[in-house]
């Protein structure tokens, strides 16, 4: 016969995650037109369509958020302005002003395929 072990019960409850804000698409177009300047935010506003579907959640294999920012190229100067994490990506309003410092220090959209 085979005595087959189980794992010992955990007596500790989980929890579920926290529920993630909601935003609309008017919301994080919003956003994008109170960071960046005039005339330079319907390009910003085409690029975080192309990019993400204004989705603040959006992820792939290195890049988090509205604008797809790819953290780990950027993590030496993203403290700079408060961003120490790939999660704080995910907030639409950080990811929106990180993205116009990238198209500053860039000067360009080239980050993004221009």
């Amino acid at each position: 016969t085979t005595t087959v072990k189980r794992a010992p019960a955990t007596t500790t409850p989980t929890t579920p995650p926290a529920p993630r804000p909601t935003y609309t698409n008017e919301q994080v177009i919003q956003l994008i037109r109170d960071v960046w300047p005039d005339h330079l935010e319907q390009h910003a506003i085409e690029i975080a369509y192309r990019e993400s579907r204004y989705n603040p959640y959006a992820v792939n294999s290195c890049c988090y958020g509205v604008f797809q920012i790819n953290y780990n190229a950027h993590k030496p100067w993203l403290p700079t302005i408060g961003v120490t994490s790939a999660t704080q990506l995910f907030d639409p309003s950080v990811n929106v002003h990180a993205a116009y410092v990238i198209y500053q220090r860039s000067g360009s959209f080239r980050p993004w395929g221009g």
